[in-house]
C-alpha cells in the first residue's frame, strides 16, 4: 500500500508540472504568440486590442528619466535588464514594495513586485536598491523610488535619490 500511495503522490507531482507548464520550451511559447497574433488578426479592427507601441513602453520626461508604469511594469524592467547599456546612468522611476531581503545580517533593500514564476505567484521583478544614506522603510512599505541606475559588483543597481511612501498602493501582483 506503502509503495502504492508514494507512486500516486510521484504522479500528480509530475503532472501538476506538466500542467502548469513549469520548463516550457521556448518552442512551444512561440507557438502560443503565434496562435494569439493569428486570432487578433482575424478580429476586425474595431476590437482589437491596441498594442504598446516603443513610445508606449517607457514614458521619458525631457531630462531622460524613465517611468516604469504599473501596466507595463514587467516589460519595462526586463528591457532595462536587457539592454544595461541603454540605462546605465539614467533615472529610473517606479512604485512597488519596499523589502529588505537579505539574509545574515546583510542587508539587501529591494523594491519590487510579485508575478509570475515556475510554479504559481513566486517571481519577484524589481531592483535592488544602494541607498547611501537614505533610511530604509519598514518591509511592505508602497513607495515611489527614483535614483540613478548602475552596475554594482556586477548586477543592476538603482542609487536612490529620493525614497517617498505612498499613501495610496498600486498593485502588488503584475503580468
Amino acid at each position: 500500500m506503502k509503495k502504492r500511495s508514494l507512486f500516486l503522490i510521484i504522479f500528480l507531482i509530475i503532472m501538476v508540472s506538466v500542467l502548469t507548464a513549469c520548463g516550457e520550451s521556448d518552442e512551444i511559447a512561440d507557438v502560443g504568440i503565434e496562435a494569439e497574433q493569428t486570432v487578433q488578426e482575424e478580429q476586425p479592427a474595431e476590437q482589437q486590442e491596441e498594442q504598446p507601441t516603443e513610445a508606449d513602453t517607457h514614458e521619458q520626461s525631457s531630462e531622460g528619466t524613465v517611468v516604469i508604469t504599473e501596466r507595463f511594469f514587467v516589460n519595462q524592467v526586463l528591457e532595462v535588464f536587457m539592454n544595461p547599456d541603454i540605462y546605465l546612468g539614467r533615472t529610473i522611476q517606479y512604485e512597488g514594495i519596499f523589502y529588505n531581503l537579505g539574509q545574515g545580517g546583510e542587508d539587501a533593500f529591494v523594491v519590487m513586485r510579485y508575478t509570475f514564476g515556475c510554479c504559481g505567484i513566486d517571481g519577484r521583478i524589481g531592483f535592488q536598491l544602494v541607498l547611501d544614506g537614505t533610511e530604509p522603510l519598514p518591509d511592505d512599505t508602497w513607495v515611489e523610488v527614483s535614483g540613478i541606475l548602475e552596475m554594482n559588483y556586477g548586477f543592476l543597481m538603482v542609487r536612490v535619490v529620493s525614497l517617498i511612501e505612498k499613501d495610496e498602493r498600486g498593485s502588488d501582483m503584475v503580468v
